[in-house]
């Protein structure tokens, strides 16, 4: 169960990492920066974003497969 609290705590932590990368998105898209440097800077948070939602993913698969209901206290 120990293992469970750790996998569902990462992955809250990944999702405020999303979530703040998706903030920084909307911030460049309203900057005065050219419009390919906004395209260039947005596609690199875009693959990072990637990237956290695969990890985000493997550990919520990882708690449902476990078959346990997980509570929080």
């Amino acid at each position: 169960m120990c293992r469970l609290r750790l996998l569902y705590w990462e992955s809250e932590r990944l999702r405020a990492e999303l979530s703040h990368l998706e903030h920084e998105i909307y911030g460049i898209r309203e900057s005065s920066l050219t419009r390919r440097q906004k395209s260039l800077l947005e596609a690199a948070i875009r693959v990072r974003c990637r990237t956290l939602e695969t990890e985000m993913l493997r550990r919520q698969n990882e708690i449902a497969a476990s078959g346990h209901q997980l509570v929080l206290w």
